[in-house]
């Protein structure tokens, strides 16, 4: 089985910004500005834009795997060092992140995107000197490295509480040899001599959201609980009148002005080092200019992080929120002009380079732009993939799941979007430029989230949700629709268990209308030529091991009752060496299966064009070919294979979905 290994530097990002929630910032004295994110890594500023961190170049040869950053920070007194939690180790650089290396930090649970993914610091280096660190972790305490990461040594003392959230250390911060350690539900502790020692301070706030230290040595702290301000000055706590309070800095041009940021990135300060404040400036207007158009649009609920003084410029503010990173301009009274008119604060988008939208699913119908279904921001469509993202659809808050074109009209598309109590699930009548909502929802609507859906003809789809119900079709648009009934078959559990798995139950044929493909683990394959209305079993049995989890099954463009199968990607994942679960391929309409020949664990797979015209479609994996993971294509029906990378643009997070577009590649 022949294949062409080709480079990851050949791949270009579709260019959406933003997206997903950056968690937190940092910054050095000569300007240095890094964010972390949840989900796709960490980024330095450029001057221009946000470069990524962490790749398959930067980063160890043992680390073929990364999503989201627990904690990054920069040494205060060289910008060039600066260590980050990632992936249950603890990395550093000296060369401002184009190479880490792991330290001997012990392997502990660090989830970036746990449920105090918005709280920080979790980490402070000395400002004096850049080996010795204090990193918290989620549920093993606090650790202190005095050789740069050598060798790290639990700090005694500091108790490791559970609470609602994830029992994870905050507020960590040092002021001269003091340093402090905010815990989750045990109130505040210090230690006088860099760590050797530790004390709790008596009273103050049991949970920290954030913490700053003014040069006076004043310590001000956010309450993770009732969102409350709290000073600490020597020995003493106070509490201000400031409530809603998620996030604080400490101007380093005025150590009397504070700002404290809310949840939702309205602000308001103190010029008197937190003897009085001004109130809240509750208006927020978004800007985008020269960024990702879209970002303006997305809400004037920012979903703040952190916030932080530039350290070049006075009165500039930056926060890390929702959907990515912004920055204002602050006057001495927030949200009031010089008439005393009430104005909004301007944020702009500081975005550009920060890629960290998770997508669930692509498509590229013929003749049309690519379509994106993702998280939090469910629809977007590209046409041009070198541009920003516009705008998006399908709901203002809510998770795009699923994504298909009509087999008898690829400019017809239909796709699920919902959240809680919000169904935005719809269709698109021009290839995903515009959107309107189903008018029928079938009886399991507005009570789960998640699933997948296929398309036949404008008329004629069929919705699977994530849970234990039937899928449900329609015949005429989705202004009705009727629970699938399968011969001898009710019960659903297990059919589709949870939103949270990438799982595909149902597929239209590409060729004969109204024929659709369902499979249910537990008891095999059916087939309906009728749109729905009637099944037939065709293959009894699970089609291959683990597909009660992340499997999908789908039609291949342009041939009758062809079909391919995975059981996706395992929890194991081993890039030097996949799970021994084949790729299955059945040209009988599902009803024999056969193993294709060196492929396993393909995590995901999808079309594309023929290579030569009248030929079969294109299938691209993300898998193993004879033992080697990558990204593969096939024109030649599953024979043979090309390897297009290993990492695209060196990302080591994960690939959920890949499609094809249908342009000759010839």
């Amino acid at each position: 089985m022949a294949r062409t290994i080709a480079t990851d530097s050949t791949w270009k990002p579709v260019k959406i910004g933003g997206g997903g929630m950056s968690t937190g910032i940092d910054s050095n004295a000569d300007g240095t500005i890094v964010c972390r994110t949840d989900g796709a890594g960490a980024y330095i500023w450029t001057g221009s834009v946000w470069k990524q961190l962490v790749t398959a170049s930067s980063m160890p040869a043992g680390l073929q795997q990364a999503e989201g950053v627990y904690e990054i920070r920069i040494a205060p007194s060289d910008s060039n060092i600066m260590y980050m939690e990632l992936a249950g180790g603890l990395y550093k650089t000296t060369d401002r992140g184009a190479h880490w290396t792991k330290t001997n930090f012990p392997n502990v649970s660090m989830d970036a995107n746990g449920a105090s993914r918005a709280d920080g610091q979790r980490m402070a280096i000395d400002p004096s000197d850049p080996n010795t660190v204090f990193a918290g972790t989620q549920k093993d305490g606090l650790w202190v490295t005095r050789d740069g990461g050598m060798t790290w040594q639990k700090a005694a003392g500091i108790p490791v509480l559970a609470t609602n959230k994830d029992a994870g250390l905050s507020g960590i911060t040092f002021h001269g040899d003091t340093v402090y350690v905010g815990t989750d539900g045990g109130g505040v502790y210090r230690s006088d001599d860099k760590g050797v020692t530790w004390s709790r301070t008596s009273g103050g706030p049991n949970d920290i959201a954030h913490a700053a230290v003014s040069p006076n040595g004043n310590l001000f702290v956010t309450d993770a609980n009732d969102h409350s301000v709290w000073k600490l000055s020597g020995d003493v706590w106070t509490k201000t009148a400031v409530t809603q309070a998620h996030a604080i800095a400490v101007d380093p041009f005025n150590a009397n002005h504070i700002v404290v940021s809310t949840g939702g990135g309205s602000l308001q300060q103190s010029m008197d080092g937190g003897a009085s404040w001004q109130g809240y400036a509750w208006g927020t207007k978004l800007e985008a200019t020269g960024d990702a158009p879209w970002l303006a649009g997305s809400g004037a609920y920012m979903s703040t992080t952190a916030i932080m003084f530039d350290p070049l410029t006075p009165n500039k503010l930056y926060q890390s929120a929702g959907v990515g990173v912004w920055n204002t301009m602050l006057t001495p009274t927030l949200g009031v002009d010089a008439s005393g008119k009430y104005v909004d604060t301007v944020w702009h988008s500081q975005t550009a380079g920060i890629e960290n939208l998770v997508s669930n699913d692509i498509i590229a119908p013929a003749g049309g732009d690519p379509i994106f279904a993702s998280w939090d921001r469910p629809f977007f469509t590209e046409h041009n993939l070198d541009d920003y993202a516009t705008s998006y659809d399908g709901g203002s808050f809510s998770m795009g799941w699923s994504l298909d074109y009509a087999s008898s009209n690829p400019s017809f598309v239909v796709g699920l979007s919902d959240w809680g109590s919000q169904e935005n699930s719809g269709f698109s009548t021009d290839g995903g430029r515009t959107w309107q909502k189903f008018t029928g929802l079938p009886s399991f609507a507005l009570k789960t989230i998640g699933g997948s859906i296929a398309a036949s003809t404008p008329e004629n789809f069929i919705w699977a949700s994530a849970s234990a119900n039937a899928p449900a079709y329609t015949l005429d648009g989705g202004k009705t629709w009727t629970d699938v009934v399968l011969p001898g078959k009710t019960d659903w559990t297990g059919f589709h268990a949870g939103y949270y798995l990438k799982r595909t139950t149902v597929t239209a044929d590409r060729v004969e209308p109204n024929t659709f493909y369902l499979y249910d683990v537990k008891s095999g394959v059916y087939v309906t030529h009728d749109g729905g209305v009637n099944w037939t079993k065709v293959f009894s049995g699970t089609i291959s091991l683990w597909s009660s989890f992340n499997a999908k099954i789908e039609a291949v463009p342009g041939q009758a009752r062809e079909l391919f199968f995975t059981s996706g990607p395992l929890d194991d994942f081993d890039p030097n060496k996949g799970a021994d679960v084949p790729f299955m391929h059945s040209k009988d309409g599902g009803a024999s299966w056969q193993q294709v020949a060196g492929v396993k664990e393909v995590t995901s797979f999808g079309y594309g064009a023929p290579e030569v015209a009248g030929g079969p479609a294109t299938i691209f994996i993300v898998g193993y070919v004879n033992d080697e993971y990558g990204v593969f294509y096939s024109a030649d029906n599953a024979e043979s294979w090309t390897q297009i990378g290993r990492h695209p643009m060196g990302s080591l997070d994960t690939i959920r979905t890949i499609s094809g577009i249908w342009t000759s590649l010839a």
